[in-house]
């Protein structure tokens, strides 16, 4: 998720385990603790051109991280402090949580999240809230701005609990409205007659109620979006596959290996232009030229000598984002079922 919010849940987190002993600071060494983790960010440009797939979210997310680290920085904030009697287990208290909040934050988006890294590479995702939720993110600031308010201060800590409790439960009911969204896409396509062997749903951003369609068919798939809160009739986009030969030619290269890795599987394939085939991250992406991945990478597959097919690399594929205040306040309208022109309106090359 953001590192805003990963702060914030920091120092909820401080100010839940720590502020009858320790007061403000539990609340800034719980939101630096909070954003800790991230800081790979500043070493991944130098680990080559994936680094970023590859690195972000890899061993500072781990869940040994929170705990050694948590540890090391408690006590070293108690020796600081001058040792106060009592306060060691709750600066390593605070240290710990609130590191350890991050990854298991994080574990709750679709991007994924290196758990157990460096000693494995499997990628942790829940398709519960989107890396960007100011639902989410309100719970947590109102909390801290609680104790702006004199009279708040004696009840800090369970202000903070309570705030904690709240912004888990969020995550909770993102996931349900996650399965909600599944479910009534199944039995749309079933009312339509589609057979399809995959139906999987992912958030998309900003809010909990519209989500991303992803439909697996034998030879094709299809995207559509649908909100939880309001659900209609949902409009596809469509587009056949590649043959397999194709796919697995690019699969055999160091950066599809990458890339699918990253992405848990769930990449899209389609010709693009020049004999180019443009592979694509199904889970991001919104109605338009984005349907099928908001990035990628492009490629171009040749016969070989042998029978075969070569694939080589040709360049990044990035889909131009239109964040503009008109296409989020439209994305909130269709998200509680007002006019909007954020969902499509007709089915685009679906038979």
């Amino acid at each position: 998720m953001d590192t805003f919010t990963q702060m914030a849940l920091g120092a909820v987190i401080g100010q839940a385990v720590g502020y009858k002993k320790l007061g403000g600071k539990a609340l800034l060494f719980g939101a630096v603790a909070g954003g800790v983790p991230d800081l790979d960010v500043f070493l991944t440009p130098f680990l080559g051109e994936d680094g970023g797939w590859k690195y972000h979210r890899h061993f500072t997310h781990a869940l040994w991280f929170g705990p050694l680290f948590g540890a090391i920085s408690g006590w070293a904030l108690w020796c600081h402090y001058k040792r106060q009697a009592g306060h060691l287990a709750t600066w390593i208290a605070v240290m710990v949580l609130a590191c350890l909040s991050h990854p298991l934050l994080d574990y709750c988006t679709i991007y994924g999240t290196q758990l157990l890294a460096p000693f494995s590479n499997q990628r942790f995702e829940l398709s519960s809230v989107s890396i960007i939720d100011p639902f989410y993110t309100i719970v947590l600031l109102g909390a801290m701005l609680a104790l702006f308010i004199k009279r708040f201060h004696s009840h800090a800590q369970a202000i903070g609990l309570a705030a904690f409790i709240i912004s888990t439960a969020y995550l909770g009911y993102g996931l349900y409205q996650n399965n909600k969204a599944v479910e009534i896409a199944e039995m749309q396509l079933k009312e339509q007659g589609v057979a399809f062997t995959k139906v999987e749903a992912f958030t998309s951003i900003f809010q909990p109620y519209v989500r991303r369609i992803v439909v697996r068919e034998a030879a094709a798939t299809r995207v559509g979006f649908v909100s939880t809160f309001a659900p209609s009739h949902i409009y596809w986009s469509c587009r056949k596959d590649i043959p397999d030969v194709l796919k697995q030619a690019i699969l055999k290269t160091e950066k599809a290996q990458t890339f699918d890795w990253f992405s848990k599987g769930h990449l899209s394939f389609a010709e693009g232009k020049n004999n180019e085939i443009y592979v694509t991250d199904a889970r991001y992406g919104i109605p338009g030229d984005s349907a099928f991945g908001w990035w990628g990478q492009i490629y171009r597959v040749r016969p070989s000598v042998d029978g075969e097919y070569d694939a080589q690399f040709v360049a990044p594929l990035m889909i131009e984002r239109n964040a503009s205040g008109e296409n989020v306040a439209n994305l909130f309208k269709a998200a509680f079922g007002q006019p909007n022109s954020f969902m499509p309106v007709a089915d685009e090359n679906c038979p």
